[in-house]
């Protein structure tokens, strides 16, 4: 709040934002917070040429994707939880056996 010029309380839809950005031709946006709702921002935002300040949209968007991260934590060779999207097949056998902590231990 000290460091800003303006603050908008509004809702955050795209039609919303874009008519803010219309108003005040902002240099960029910053948009670190906020789950899904920060993600599907970003991508609008960038749709209509508005310059994302900080992490890029892909790296949250990497983050949050529970597949993608695993991905890259495994091209890193980072020793990790073994997780799993409630879709998949092996989910049922880790919610009923959720006492137990796997790593996975390739490295």
């Amino acid at each position: 709040f000290d460091i800003a010029d303006k603050l908008y309380f509004e809702p955050l839809t795209n039609e919303d934002v874009e008519s803010i950005v219309n108003l005040e031709k902002p240099d960029g946006a910053i948009v670190q917070f906020g789950g899904q709702t920060a993600i599907k921002l970003t991508e609008h935002l960038m749709k209509i040429g508005v310059p994302i300040l900080g992490t890029k949209a892909e790296d949250v968007d990497a983050a949050e994707d529970r597949e993608l991260f695993d991905e890259i934590l495994e091209q890193k060779r980072v020793r990790h939880i073994e997780s799993y999207v409630k879709e998949h097949p092996e989910a049922l056998k880790i919610t009923s056996g959720a006492n137990k902590v796997i790593y996975k231990d390739k490295y």
